[in-house]
Parts: C-alpha cells; sequence; structure tokens
C-alpha cells in the first residue's frame, strides 16, 4: 500500500512538472513567435468579431444577420457595402401586408448576393423589370434546406406573398443538411438539422443552445464568456491557446480536404438517398408552409462553374432528374439553371474571377431564366 501511494504520488508530481513545462513552452512560443493568441486575461483589447456579416444568432434557424447594421465585404475581386434592415434581411424596409403579389426568395449565399452590390443582385433585377416587390431572404453561413424551410415558417407567416422561390446549390446544400458532415466540420455551432425518426423526420439541434455557440455574437467578441474548466483555460492557459490552435489548424485541413476532392466531382450525380431524404423533406416542409400562406413555390437548381464542366452529359444530372419527378409530383415549378446555363461559350463570366459565387453577370442571367416562370405563377389564380 506505501508502495503504491508513493508511486501515485510520483506520477502526480510529474505530471505536474510535465504541465509546467508545457505551459512554459507555451508562454516562450506565443510571447516570443506569436504562435497563437495570447490566453484572454493576458490581452490588452479583446478580439473582435471574426464573423461580422453573420452570426448565430436566432433559436430557430442560427445563422442570420444582425439587424440594423452594415458591412464592408471586400476581397481582391470585389467591395460592396450589405445593409440589413429591422429583421436582418439582406434587403430594404418591408410592409407585412401588400395589395400587390410579391415573391419572397429563399437561399444561400447566391441569393443573398455574396459580393455583389444590392441593385445588382437577381432579387433587385427581378423587382425592377416585373414591377413587383422581391422579397430577398438569402442567408451566407453555411445555410442549408433545412434551415431555409424554418426560416420560411417564421418570416413567410410574417410577410404577404404570393410565389416563393427557393435556389438549391448542391454543391453546398447536401453538405450543409447532413448532421454526419456537421459533426464532423460544424460541431461548435448552433445548428438545425432534420434527423430522420421512425417514418418521419425531427429537428435536433448541434449545441444545447445559441449561446454555446463560437458563433454567438459575444463569444466571438469576448472569449472569457461561458463557464467551468473551459472558461478558465481560455481565460489563464497559454497551452490551451497552443493546442487550440493546433486543433483548429487540424480542422481546417480537413475541410480544406473536403472542398479539394469537391472540386473534382458535381453533386448532381454524387449524392446518396439520405442526402434526397433530408432535402425532400425539407422541400415538403416549404410546400406545406406555402399552402398555408396561400402562396405558389417554385425550386430553381444553381450549378457551380464545376458542375458546369463535369455535368457535360445527361448522365451527370441525376440529382436534377430526381428532383425535377419530386417537384412534379408535389406542384411545385421547377427550373435547372444548367440546361440554360452549359451551352454558354464563356461560363465563367458567370462567375467572380477570385470566388466561385456569381458574378453581376451571373446575377443578371438567372434573373432573366427565373423572370418568365415567377410571371407565370403569379397569374396563376
Amino acid at each position: 500500500m506505501v508502495n503504491l501511494l508513493k508511486g501515485g504520488r510520483i506520477v502526480l508530481i510529474n505530471g505536474i512538472v510535465l504541465m509546467a513545462l508545457l505551459e512554459l513552452a507555451s508562454i516562450i512560443a506565443i510571447e516570443g513567435f506569436d504562435i497563437a493568441s495570447r490566453p484572454y486575461i493576458f490581452r490588452n483589447t479583446p478580439i473582435s468579431n471574426a464573423t461580422p456579416m453573420v452570426a448565430d444568432i436566432d433559436p430557430d434557424f442560427g445563422v442570420w444577420h444582425l439587424p440594423n447594421t452594415a458591412f464592408l465585404h471586400h476581397s481582391p475581386c470585389f467591395q460592396v457595402w450589405n445593409y440589413y434592415n429591422a429583421i436582418g434581411a439582406r434587403d430594404q424596409s418591408r410592409s407585412f401586408k401588400s395589395a400587390d403579389k410579391r415573391i419572397l426568395l429563399l437561399g444561400d449565399s447566391f441569393v443573398e448576393g455574396f459580393g455583389v452590390d444590392t441593385a445588382n443582385r437577381v432579387s433587385n433585377i427581378l423587382q425592377r423589370n416585373m414591377g413587383k416587390e422581391v422579397l430577398n431572404f438569402g442567408v451566407s453561413g453555411d445555410f442549408g434546406t433545412t434551415q431555409q424551410s424554418l426560416l420560411y415558417r417564421k418570416f413567410g407567416a410574417q410577410y404577404e406573398h404570393a410565389v416563393v422561390a427557393l435556389g438549391i446549390l448542391p454543391y453546398n446544400d447536401l453538405d450543409d443538411n447532413s448532421i454526419a458532415f456537421g459533426k464532423r466540420f460544424l460541431r461548435n455551432r448552433y445548428r438545425p438539422y432534420a434527423v430522420r425518426e421512425a417514418d418521419s423526420f425531427r429537428i435536433t439541434y448541434h449545441q444545447e443552445s445559441l449561446e454555446a455557440s463560437i458563433w454567438y455574437p459575444e463569444n466571438i467578441s469576448n472569449p472569457a464568456e461561458g463557464a467551468g474548466i473551459k472558461r478558465y483555460l481560455r481565460c489563464y492557459s497559454y497551452a490551451f491557446q497552443i493546442l487550440a490552435k493546433m486543433r483548429a489548424r487540424q480542422e481546417a485541413k480537413a475541410r480544406l480536404k473536403h472542398l479539394e476532392n469537391k472540386g473534382n466531382i458535381s453533386r448532381y450525380s454524387h449524392f446518396s438517398k439520405a442526402d434526397l431524404d433530408v432535402l425532400y423533406f425539407a422541400l415538403g416542409q416549404i410546400k406545406k408552409s406555402s399552402l398555408d400562406f396561400g402562396a405558389k413555390m417554385l425550386v430553381f437548381v444553381i450549378p457551380t462553374q464545376v458542375d458546369l464542366q463535369l455535368a457535360q452529359d445527361h448522365s451527370g444530372r441525376a440529382l436534377s432528374d430526381s428532383l425535377k419527378l419530386f417537384c412534379e409530383r408535389t406542384d411545385i415549378r421547377y427550373l435547372d439553371l444548367l440546361e440554360i446555363q452549359q451551352d454558354r461559350l464563356d461560363p465563367e463570366k458567370l462567375f467572380f474571377e477570385c470566388d466561385q459565387h456569381w458574378s453581376p453577370k451571373g446575377h443578371e442571367e438567372a434573373a432573366k431564366a427565373l423572370q418568365p416562370h415567377l410571371e407565370s405563377l403569379l397569374h396563376i389564380e
């Protein structure tokens, strides 16, 4: 027994010494070589918001824009101001009621107009050309059809509209809907997922609350927020900052590898039955809500440059074929922009040179393709 106690003390002492040496080495690495950030308590200034465009702030669908804010978004090939209205949409202020028929647009960063001046977005072009209000509810920040269905249920009930148009981006949406993908790359975010349960689905969330998300505004601006051992280490431990930096780099490399692999395939042909099940559940929820709101529904599919390059023959459009059948069965108007854009001689002009999102030309072409379908739906009683 005495030997066991003595051995235990030796292990404890060795552990304490090892931790002290690791902490000392971390202090030297951070203070001397700027390897990672200092612990919060030793910083001269707090961390600024690393994601000012969006944050996890909505209890239903997670990521959303901060209301009544503006953000200068710039990159090597664009510089634009984003303005968000009183409810957080990147849109002008809208009345709840309307004497005229309106269109409500759902989608991710393509629909939101990532990198494009407000006036040059698909929604604003449609509004000018059609003389009808087009409300833009697009959102950046890993925003798939599950979130869009929850956003629509919340805001569609508030804003009168005759048509809801949903943009699907296969390149991202199938991943954004996947809880397996979320557990691997987005586990620290507050995000909803549709999970199969018997013959139906239930909505479950990563993180127990908005406040637990790393994209919650106060967690971005004040890393000392929170409770327990993690808060203590975040405040005081240099070694914790080193290990956190190493883990973040590993996760970034894993996601970059995933994106590189996606660069060699088209999600028009690479998907699973589970991907379709979750997608169709979300579309079914939006359709159900649209009936409650007395609105017609349009689904349009957005190809990336990779899709345009790889989907050269009909065998590469299995997702589109399946979506088309689903929409026919559920009385949803369907449009695949791939069918229109693939024959262009210069499809690269539809996208930014430094970014995979639509350029102003891409928005213009999308609006041109969408307009006749939207006008047709507005005239159906």
